[in-house]
């Protein structure tokens, strides 16, 4: 059973839902802020361990089998 809403009621709930945009807006857009330093901070690590994007480590890369001579 719902009463009926008075204008003032109508108004707070709008004005709720407006602020309420508002925050999620607000916090897109600090997520997007972080993700861009997190992902500066990811080049600048690469940049000082001498590693480009894409690149293989030298520790990662297979050793070749020696022969065995007999």
């Amino acid at each position: 059973m719902k009463s009926k809403r008075q204008p003032e009621d109508a108004l707070t709930e709008a004005a709720i839902r407006t602020a309420e945009q508002g925050l999620d807006r607000a916090n897109r857009t600090a997520l997007v802020g972080e993700a861009e330093i997190f992902s500066k901070f990811i080049q600048q690590s690469r940049r000082e361990l001498g590693r480009k994007k894409g690149e293989i480590p030298k520790t990662l890369t297979p050793k070749k089998k020696r022969t065995p001579v007999s």
